[in-house]
């Protein structure tokens, strides 16, 4: 499965919602591959350490979306209104 190209939509969005979308995308598309890792091994691996595993996957993609989010609102705010 491929993840989504959202590149075509870059002429839609103000430049600080466009990039904040195309971090996310991007936080997304390294979680799954991060899935996809974890999958290959999980023969190897117990319940726990998988759903350990999982955790971390998420927890990770959560801080940086949250990251991203903020700095996105800081600079939508400091835009200087018409």
């Amino acid at each position: 499965m491929e993840s989504p190209d959202v590149t075509q939509f870059q002429d839609l969005m103000p430049l600080a919602s466009h990039d904040a979308i195309r971090e996310i995308v991007q936080v997304f598309q390294d979680g799954y591959r991060a899935v996809v890792a974890l999958r290959r091994t999980a023969t190897e691996l117990t319940a726990m350490e998988i759903e350990s595993e999982i955790y971390a996957i998420e927890l990770r993609m959560l801080s940086q979306i949250s990251t991203i989010c903020t700095d996105c609102l800081s600079e939508i705010r400091s835009i200087p209104k018409n």
